[in-house]
C-alpha cells in the first residue's frame, strides 16, 4: 500500500534515492527509485530510541529496498 515508501523501476517526480536489484532468474540489473514520506527517517530515528522497530513489506524480495540501518 506504499504507506511509508513508494518504489518504482521508472523515475518519477520526488524520487529521492536509487538502488539496484538483480533478477534472480535473468540476472538483469534493474534500477529502483524510492520516495519516502516526509520526516520518515527522523521519525524512525527517534522511535528507535524508545522502541524496538520491526519493518515489513508485502513486496517480493527481489523488488524491496535493502534493509534500513
Amino acid at each position: 500500500d506504499e504507506t511509508l515508501v513508494h518504489c518504482s523501476p521508472t523515475l518519477f517526480q520526488n524520487a529521492q534515492t536509487l538502488f539496484q536489484i538483480k533478477s534472480p532468474n535473468e540476472g538483469v540489473v534493474t534500477p529502483i527509485f524510492i520516495a519516502m514520506r516526509p520526516f520518515l527517517r527522523e521519525f524512525l530515528t527517534e522511535a528507535a530510541r524508545h522502541y524496538e522497530l520491526v519493518l515489513f513489506t508485502a513486496s517480493e524480495v527481489s523488488s524491496r529496498p535493502p534493509p534500513i540501518n
